[in-house]
């Protein structure tokens, strides 16, 4: 949308450093609430015996985790964790899930391309969320197998890709 819009490579460079920063400052972070349906998800998935790890590209694990806890969600998580250890989101994240020990049969629920991407890339069923800044065509190009445009439909969506996936 940047490289749309006109701004030269230094406004995008300065644009996204700042938007960075802004994005998980303590006092944005506060802004944040659970989407609609979001408990009643993870409590199905977690009814049926599913193990649940959240997993972020933030990058202060301390203030994710913080933030997690704050909304009352940290105990319904095996594992939470945070972080970047690769310029490329799809390489961090992975990273993220395979030191979290998910393995197949699994999924991996998210709202961008690394969460797609880093599925595909170890073999695992992608749910994409259209919740987030990325649409349905976009999560589909990344490699979802299925797209849901509410948390509430997760579970089902789980459902679709492990009958025909797992």
């Amino acid at each position: 949308m940047l490289a749309a819009s006109g701004a030269g490579p230094g406004r995008r460079e300065a644009f996204l450093a700042r938007f960075l920063a802004e994005i998980e400052s303590p006092d944005r972070l506060a802004l944040d609430r659970l989407l609609p349906g979001a408990v009643a998800a993870l409590a199905a998935l977690a009814a049926r015996g599913d193990r649940l790890v959240l997993l972020s590209l933030r990058r202060d694990p301390a203030a994710f985790a913080g933030q997690v806890a704050r909304l009352r969600i940290a105990e319904r998580f095996a594992r939470v964790d945070a972080g970047r250890t690769s310029a490329d989101d799809r390489v961090a994240k992975r990273r993220l899930i395979e030191a979290a020990g998910v393995g197949g049969p699994a999924a991996v629920v998210g709202d961008t391309e690394a969460d797609m991407g880093a599925a595909r890339a170890l073999g695992l069923a992608a749910v994409g969320v259209t919740t987030g800044l990325r649409n349905r065509r976009v999560l589909l190009a990344a490699g979802a197998d299925a797209v849901v445009d509410r948390t509430a439909r997760v579970p089902a969506a789980l459902d679709g890709v492990r009958a025909h996936d797992l």
